[in-house]
């Protein structure tokens, strides 16, 4: 038999309490005097019904609470023989049957949402109620008011909340009308400080079947899995997925969270990390190959690796050597070094130079009528900067060039638009593509005349080519009334390539409003290669930033800026930073060195910092790097010699002897000697002095480092000290050998 209040009424909720004392407390609607909160103890005889003894009248409740009250909702709280409930009268309490009257509420707040009530599982004071469609979150400890109220802004009324037993401040809650869970997280909040402000994350779940929803159940072990009911009698069981939490690392790792007890870690070692488009990975073997350091702007084309950047560093040489040229007996670039297509035509801006027209003639081809061809000053320029040639012999070295590549359809279409048709032909027959071998058979048939059939065909086998430059080249060939769209509109073909061809053959309005096309369409697309048009300063900024802003190559942006000598402009500067930053993360302490050193020394002003550390006599404490130093001058400035015996022995001041090598028992400022696979005899770092900062014992740089390859422990005799360990540098692998 079941456990019944005295007179027969609806039930509105049951509880077990948590702590095994075998109390059920039982929430009833309003019967006139009579108590809505039934606790029965269930500690009946073994074998025989609970509360109800066969043959006997019905036992009596163990505690009854809320007279003349309707008990809506009721939790237990892990702290023995302590409940919360909501009351019919817009009030919520919590009793405490151990005090000596526990009928008397032990707190009680008025509000309005006393449904659904539930205590938190890893925070006993925390307890939620919910009504219509918002839900509270209380605290014992200050019970006066919700800490925080939330409102379901897609639902209308909310049918059941719960607190998730296997994750910690997850509370979740039920739409009822719109199909949907809704999830919680209470992030933190503080007790009796109104001044800092509660913060709830919340997100809604769809894959709950839809429909109306009725109660909602979690798992009591198996994290995040629930199960809720929906009107039609239907329980859908499934398991939410967690927010995935993710953190890179600039040293090229990332962790993710799965689930409340495991994190995920992959690094640039697992074969998984190959699949990302990590930039940062890119940036570093960049700078470990010396990428934007060497000594000459064109070596860092093969080190670029992307195509783009390629050419864009072809163009950066293109512009410093035409700058240099143009420049003073020191050959310092001037002000027109790395400028853009665009500014080279427009020259200083008051009146754009005319072009002149030329009828140039096929070189080779006979009986071809001669064809149009615009030149000037600043158009000659221009095509140096996209790489071609103003005549015979800077054209001839480009093609092959271009050969020796294996680009040969590229060096055959750039011949053809340098009206050397015979030369494409023999470019295209040495080519090992027997395509290519097929076209140059084509091309040999060439005749300008528009009704003949070779124009006719070649017009319209044109567009089921598949090598873009082969297509430029028959475009060309048949273009009419020079509408060369059918060239410039063929966009595998490099930017470079389509500039040179507008500025060899389309007059001069038409040239101004394509150029500006393309640079509009590049600069869309954040492309590098539109800094051909645009130049570095100004405009050029603008493309660099976006083009920071779409692939974070801030390394490029930077490197290329300050070879440009804009290294103070504000945006740069950051970008600068952010780079230096970066290395120092990496730990590339040398790229970094030679960074500021080729690049920031030789662009900008690098402020000059008085000596911070001097080597001091440790008798007199006085300094002898300067006596040093012009020892060493002096050796340089000997041609004979003579002067290399020169030693530094002791202290110029009190005559005192420096300090000696641990390993080489020489003196400060001798040249590092041939002590075992240090160094032989160079006069480098390998010569400085170092010493530990512990027990101050030290030697040459060179030494100390061979030494502590094999040793952890100071290389002087009957001292324990563990130098090697004591050095945060020491402690963590390198990235890079340097």
């Amino acid at each position: 038999m079941s456990p019944a209040p005295k007179h027969e009424r609806q039930c509105n909720t049951v509880a077990w309490e948590q702590n095994g004392s075998h109390l059920l407390a039982m929430g009833l609607d309003k019967h006139r005097n009579d108590y809505s909160i039934c606790i029965w103890d269930a500690t009946g005889l073994p074998g025989q019904p609970t509360s109800m003894r066969s043959g006997q009248e019905p036992a009596k409740p163990y505690l009854e609470i809320g007279n003349s009250e309707s008990t809506l909702s009721l939790a237990w709280f892990k702290q023995p023989k302590v409940l919360a409930a909501g009351m019919n009268n817009r009030t919520l309490k919590v009793f405490d049957l151990r005090v000596r009257d526990p009928v008397k509420p032990q707190m009680s707040a008025p509000t309005r949402l006393v449904y659904g009530v539930c205590v938190d599982p890893f925070i006993d004071d925390r307890l939620a109620t919910f009504a219509e469609n918002q839900v509270a979150i209380w605290d014992r400890r200050n019970f006066e008011r919700p800490v925080i109220t939330l409102t379901d802004a897609r639902s209308k009324s909310i049918s059941s909340i719960g607190w998730s037993p296997t994750r910690r401040d997850l509370l979740s809650s039920l739409g009822k009308d719109s199909g949907l869970l809704k999830l919680h997280d209470v992030n933190h909040y503080c007790v009796n400080n109104d001044e800092i402000e509660p913060t709830v994350a919340e997100r809604y779940v769809e894959s709950c079947g839809g429909g109306q929803l009725t109660d909602l159940s979690w798992h009591p072990t198996d994290e995040n899995r629930i199960v809720v009911s929906t009107g039609t009698g239907k329980h859908i069981d499934f398991t939410i997925f967690e927010r995935i939490t993710m953190n890179w690392s600039p040293c090229f790792s990332f962790v993710w969270s799965n689930g409340g007890r495991k994190v995920n870690l992959v690094g640039d070692e697992d074969d998984i990390y190959d699949q990302l488009e990590d930039i940062a990975l890119v940036m570093r073997d960049r700078a470990l190959r010396g990428y934007g350091v060497t000594e000459r702007l064109r070596d860092n084309v093969a080190l670029a690796g992307d195509e783009t950047l390629r050419s864009v560093w072809k163009w950066m040489a293109y512009s410093q050597q035409l700058g240099a040229g143009a420049g003073d007996e020191t050959g310092a670039a001037p002000t027109s070094a790395f400028q853009g297509v665009r500014s080279v035509l427009a020259g200083d801006g008051s009146s754009p130079p005319k072009s002149a027209i030329e009828l140039r003639s096929w070189i080779g081809v006979e009986k071809v009528a001669k064809c149009k061809v615009f030149r000037s000053e600043s158009r000659d320029r221009a095509l140096q900067l996209c790489g071609w040639g103003v005549d015979e012999v800077t054209q001839s070295a480009l093609l092959d060039v271009l050969e020796r590549e294996g680009s040969c359809s590229r060096a055959a279409a750039v011949a053809v638009f340098q009206l050397t048709l015979r030369r494409a032909i023999q470019i295209l027959q040495r080519s090992e593509d027997p395509t290519l071998k097929v076209v140059a058979m084509a091309l040999s048939g060439y005749t300008n005349e528009k009704k003949a059939l070779w124009q006719q065909t070649s017009a319209e086998l044109r567009p089921s080519l598949t090598d873009p430059y082969i297509r430029a080249i028959f475009a060309f060939l048949t273009a009419d009334s020079d509408n060369y769209d059918g060239v410039l509109k063929e966009y595998g073909m490099t930017v470079q390539d389509r500039v040179a061809f507008a500025c060899r053959f389309l007059s001069d309005d038409r040239l101004a409003e394509c150029l500006n096309q393309i640079t509009q369409t590049l600069k869309k697309e954040a492309n590098l290669q539109a800094i051909l048009l645009t130049g570095v300063a100004d405009e050029g900024l603008d493309l660099l930033q976006n083009y920071v802003n779409v692939s974070g190559d801030v390394q490029t942006a930077a490197l290329i800026a300050s070879h440009a000598g804009l290294a103070t402009e504000p945006r740069v500067e950051v970008w600068i930073d952010s780079y230096r930053e970066m290395l120092d993360l990496w730990r590339l302490w040398n790229q970094r060195a030679l960074f500021d050193v080729r690049v920031l020394s030789q662009t900008a002003e690098v402020p000059q910092y008085p000596k911070q550390s001097v080597v001091a006599c440790n008798f007199c404490n006085k300094s002898v790097a300067a006596f040093i130093d012009d020892v060493r001058r002096r050796r340089q400035m000997s041609r004979t010699g003579a002067n290399s015996s020169v030693k530094v022995m002791c202290c110029p001041h009190c005559r005192k002897p420096l300090p000696r090598c641990a390993l080489c028992l020489t003196q400060l400022g001798t040249t590092a000697g041939s002590w075992g696979a240090a160094g032989q005899g160079s006069a480098g770092f390998d010569s400085w002095f170092t010493w530990c900062q512990t027990c101050r014992h030290g030697g040459h740089a060179g030494h100390m480092v061979a030494w502590f390859e094999q040793h952890a422990e100071c290389p002087v005799t009957g001292c324990p000290c563990k130098c090697m360990g004591l050095d945060s540098v020491g402690r963590v692998l390198p990235v890079a050998d340097s």
